[in-house]
């Protein structure tokens, strides 16, 4: 397999976040929006999904809305804990970097990372935002790990927790429905070849697994900018972490901002067990979403068990299509969680067009009929699926229609 080495000028995703290597494979992003635009972006260029494998803590909980400018300095307020009296805190005399707040800001709830911010002075040009002990940001504050470098987030000094981590694995991965099987056979004192099957009934088709290990890592972080040491080493590393500590339970405010650190995996961890581009489909959405959308016509006026039940066959009389003539369609849309939107229409000619509109696009379609046994006239119309397929080629055809 020929692999190309990744430059920043071929890697699209550096224009939404901001790089931290030379090989554009590590950078940061200050929300989950832009998390989730990079990752789509990644598996476009690269033609490969990448699945969700596991998470720790509530990742993006602690990222401000998309709405907010990058760098929003947040400042923490935390209840002193009782019984203790924090000394004074020795930050570092080491200029730490400019933070440019932003002048704009969204309204949430109080449990929200960034609740309605208020300008420091009469000018607004500071966008700090407080927080008391009962809120998410500073109650976990208290209990999370200090550290001043990572694997996956550079050092520069300032100290920093990570709040969550998010990992997800290459779509051609291990397969663990198989190694699920082996375990607990092993435990049984039982053999299992790799090409037994796992369970009781026939195996309908070989797993695509292959045991890439390629991972995309995420990881949510708070950096603390007034809390920095001039030099790495264990008593400077300590003697700021008892400062942070100690201003985090002692009631002072502390500023803040967040981050999310994406690690990007490079060509040669996915190794000779697959191609790259070979993975998702030959034409992939833009955005790297699929959907199928459903149909109804609004003039028959059916049942909501009726409606239910047309749709579902419909769904089925896509999935169906959608095998024989977009396999790869059909399996970019299992991997996104199979999702569907259910429109109306007025009258069947309108549902006619929609059809011919789809079927020229190459968009698998499936237009029901009733059987007539219960509400409506036998052959009547009633639901056209469209889909699976990428999601804006399908809104050139349905972007128009209200929901049902």
């Amino acid at each position: 397999m020929e692999i190309l080495p990744s430059t920043p000028t071929s890697c699209p995703w550096t224009k939404v976040w901001t790089p931290v290597s030379d090989d554009g494979l590590l950078g940061w992003v200050s929300t989950l929006e832009e998390a989730k635009r990079v990752r789509s972006l990644f598996e476009v260029a690269k033609e490969i999904r990448f699945i969700g494998e596991k998470k720790r803590g509530n990742f993006g909980s602690f990222t401000k809305p998309a709405d907010v400018g990058k760098n929003v300095t947040c400042t923490a307020i935390v209840t002193p804990t009782p019984g203790r009296t924090p000394p004074q805190t020795s930050k570092t005399s080491t200029e730490t970097p400019s933070l440019n707040p932003s002048s704009s800001s969204s309204s949430s709830s109080s449990s929200s990372s960034c609740p309605p911010a208020a300008p420091d002075n009469a000018n607004g040009t500071a966008n700090t935002v407080l927080f008391n002990q009962s809120t998410t940001v500073a109650g976990t504050m208290k209990n999370a790990f200090i550290r001043f470098k990572d694997k996956n987030v550079p050092g520069d000094g300032v100290a920093f927790m990570v709040m969550s981590k998010f990992a997800m694995t290459c779509m051609f991965g291990r397969d663990k429905s198989q190694t699920a099987a082996k375990r607990k056979a092993a435990e049984k004192g039982i053999q299992v070849e790799d090409d037994q099957p796992t369970k009781k009934r026939r195996k309908v088709r070989e797993s695509k697994k292959k045991g890439c290990r390629a991972r995309m890592i995420m990881k949510e972080v708070l950096r603390f900018p007034e809390f920095k040491i001039d030099k790495y080493t264990k008593h400077n590393c300590n003697a700021m972490s008892r400062d942070l500590r100690y201003a985090l339970s002692g009631g002072e405010k502390v500023q803040y901002e967040s981050r999310i650190y994406i690690a990007l995996p490079a060509d040669e961890m996915h190794g000779d067990l697959h191609s790259i581009g070979q993975g998702s489909s030959s034409v992939m959405s833009e955005n790297g979403e699929y959907k199928m959308v459903l149909v109804v016509r609004n003039d028959l006026k059916m049942g909501k068990g009726k409606v239910a039940a047309q749709c579902s066959h419909a769904t089925l009389g896509c999935y169906k299509k959608g095998l024989r003539i977009k396999p790869d369609w059909v399996k970019n849309w299992e991997l996104d969680g199979q999702p569907k939107v259910v429109l109306k229409v007025q009258d069947e000619q309108s549902l006619l067009v929609l059809s011919g509109q789809a079927t020229r696009k190459g968009i698998p379609t499936s237009v029901i009929q009733d059987a007539g046994r219960t509400q409506i006239a036998p052959g009547t119309k009633t639901v056209i699926g469209i889909g699976p397929g990428p999601a804006e080629l399908i809104d050139e055809v349905t972007g128009d229609l209200k929901l049902y």
